[in-house]
């Protein structure tokens, strides 16, 4: 067995060499995640899996078993699910070739109708688990994935629970701490609203906003300095204390470190998204959509290509930095030729290209 399993809590080891008579082991995956995740590929069939063991102890949860009738297109499939004891159980999906949605961001941000056509179809899948009486409650980056076919999937089930019957569920669980809610925060509950209020952020991230996964990012050097001289847990409760202040007072999203070319609609999408009061949101993953689908042919189709380019039906235009100023350009035949618009015009800011580009499409 390649991955070394000597530091994992007992029953999950046990587990784990059960399940090597199905599954070949290759590494651990520890991205962040809560729980233990691991790559492997099933022995008889040649496919490639993860494998993710999580707590289910603190009630609210589903039977690990039931997660196997969460599928449909843009949720990712469980092929198997199983409870270890009373405090482990695991579940087994396909490996997603097509990386994470912090892959794709790797690679820089979205443009503003790529990035709802994204949202779009993780919202086709958090409404079928709305639908079936489920929370995710952990919506991130590290959770959506590409297929094979280049289709967006919600993955990663260790933290969805059932909706209970006053319209929320509560936990002592807590995950992904930048992502937590305010709600969860301050009441210790979890809603539907609390999916939405992720998805925002998510949103938020995919049209280029600021958002370290760094812990000491969020501590100003006062409280750096204070969090150096204590010990590693005490530490590690004072910085996550901080950030749940900063949460708590919608102070996570800076909306000014957005692109230019990201649109006023999309700013108030994710404002209303993430508002710290959570009957002020969106109040259902299908109102979300909707308004999405409102705005989406509305928007200018910029592509945050090098240079950065505006597609207008067949025609592109293109703002390209002149030493010190910028101007636009447009795309005058099939083998890469450019021409200036707007005569000698340079621009001072890529706000102002931007603009004047957009003045260049049909209406």
């Amino acid at each position: 067995m390649p991955v070394d399993i000597t530091k994992l809590p007992k029953s999950i080891a046990q587990e784990i060499e059960k399940l090597s008579e199905k599954y070949s082991f290759v590494e651990a995956i520890e991205k962040g995640s809560s729980g233990h995740v691991f790559w492997g590929t099933n022995l008889l069939l040649g496919r490639q899996v993860v494998i993710k063991f999580y707590s289910w102890a603190y009630g609210a949860q589903p039977e690990p078993k039931l997660l196997s009738e969460l599928f449909m297109e843009n949720i990712l499939q469980v092929y198997d699910a199983a409870a270890i004891d009373d405090e482990w159980a695991y579940f087994v999906t396909p490996f997603c070739d097509g990386g994470d949605l912090d892959s794709v961001l790797s690679n820089g941000p979205l443009g503003p109708k790529e990035a709802l056509e994204f949202l779009q179809q993780i919202l086709t899948g958090v409404s079928f688990l709305h639908g079936g009486g489920y929370l995710h409650r952990d919506l991130k980056p590290s959770n959506i994935f590409r297929d094979e076919n280049g289709k967006i999937v919600i993955g990663d089930f260790g933290s969805v629970v059932e909706i209970g019957d006053k319209g929320y569920a509560q936990t002592h669980t807590k995950h992904s701490l930048i992502y937590r809610t305010p709600e969860k925060i301050n009441e210790g509950r979890d809603y539907t609203q609390g999916d939405i209020y992720q998805l925002g952020i998510i949103l938020y991230q995919l049209v280029g906003g600021r958002l370290s996964y760094e812990t000491n990012d969020w501590l100003n050097d006062k409280q750096q300095r204070q969090k150096l001289k204590m010990k590693d847990s005490d530490s590690q409760i004072f910085a996550s204390k901080i950030i749940e202040q900063l949460i708590a007072k919608g102070k996570v999203l800076d909306l000014s470190s957005l692109p230019e070319w990201c649109p006023e609609e999309i700013k108030k999408i994710i404002r209303k998204c993430c508002n710290v009061q959570k009957e002020k949101r969106f109040q259902s993953a299908a109102e979300l959509k909707g308004k999405i689908l409102s705005i989406h042919p509305k928007l200018k189709d910029w592509r945050i290509d090098d240079p950065l380019t505006l597609y207008d039906g067949q025609r592109k235009f293109r703002v390209v930095l002149d030493r010190e100023t910028f101007i636009v350009e447009k795309k005058v035949s099939e083998v890469a030729q450019w021409r200036r618009c707007g005569g000698k015009q340079n621009f001072e800011t890529l706000k102002e290209a931007i603009c004047f580009a957009e003045t260049l499409c049909r209406p």
